[in-house]
């Protein structure tokens, strides 16, 4: 007997992607409550997220936005028929998860209590949620507008 089940790919992650071995769980629960600090601090939209920080296997994606399958269906339902949410503005369950082993999650963690880091941070973390969310639900027009401009800035700091 088997059971199948069909889901999204940014609905979970599964063991495929993280690092289970050598992890202190209390360290990953200081380093998400910190790195939840940080990026709240930044971007106060982050309110309605739950930050938290996994190790994943590969170091090269720095976070993703997750959301549970069922809020998923439902909102793409609501999407499609072009109906309004009959739960109004009633938040939809979602994680921001940051990978530990990526440096510029690193950054942040190393670099939340300096004051003359915090133009830069702020950069980061916005960039990083910008891209999170270009991959999970997309921007807006004004969203799109700004991320464009950020990029452009952190490509001027780069040849600087």
């Amino acid at each position: 007997e088997h059971t199948m089940k069909f889901e999204r790919i940014d609905s979970g992650l599964n063991d495929a992607a993280l690092n289970k071995e050598n992890v202190n769980e209390e360290e990953m629960k200081s380093l998400s409550e910190s790195l939840s600090d940080v990026f709240k601090k930044y971007i106060p939209s982050m309110n309605d997220f739950t930050v938290k920080a996994e190790s994943f296997k590969s170091n090269d994606i720095a976070g993703m936005i997750i959301m549970p399958e069922s809020s998923r269906r439902m909102k793409d339902i609501f999407e499609i028929y072009g109906q309004a949410n009959p739960f109004g503005d009633m938040p939809v369950e979602k994680s921001f998860v940051l990978n530990s082993n990526n440096n510029l999650v690193k950054y942040l963690n190393e670099n939340k209590n300096e004051e003359s880091n915090n133009e830069k941070s702020k950069l980061v973390c916005e960039q990083l949620y910008d891209l999170a969310r270009i991959n999970s639900e997309g921007l807006n027009e004004e969203e799109m507008n700004s991320f464009i401009k950020r990029s452009q800035e952190i490509m001027n700091i780069m040849i600087k």
